[in-house]
């Protein structure tokens, strides 16, 4: 059983450290708080279109929350950005790259997701379009 706890523990501390498992950011208020899980980058070819799973968790909260993005690279486009229900924990927001979009390597795409009694969770998404 010690072994099985072990093990655990190690893979724990390799996705927290090991570049590519993703990013994590909290934000708290009084007891509130907010943390949200995303991939540190992705790639998108032009004409094409990539998903990237974006994991909300809340302590003390019920309401439902809002997904942006800011300073997407020219000719992406993005979906699925919208309000939370009140038990969603996920969404699966596509970017798409348009016939126009221009290659880019790394873009930091800010990735925001605020609560209704303007809790702000934000991070830092690199996306590359080739």
């Amino acid at each position: 059983m010690t072994r099985y706890f072990r093990s655990i523990a190690v893979l724990s501390l390799l996705c927290l450290f090991a570049p590519g498992c993703g990013d994590k950011i909290s934000t708290k208020k009084g007891n509130k708080k907010l943390t949200l899980f995303f991939p540190d980058d992705a790639t998108v070819k032009v004409g094409e279109s990539v998903t990237v799973p974006i994991k909300i968790a809340r302590e003390n909260m019920t309401q439902g929350v809002s997904v942006r993005f800011e300073n997407i690279p020219t000719g992406v486009s993005t979906e699925n950005s919208m309000q939370y229900s009140l038990t969603a924990d996920s969404v699966n927001c596509t970017f798409r790259a348009g016939s126009g979009a221009k290659p880019v390597s790394g873009q930091e795409v800010r990735v925001m997701v605020e609560s209704v009694d303007g809790m702000l969770c934000k991070g830092v998404l690199k996306l590359t379009v080739k």
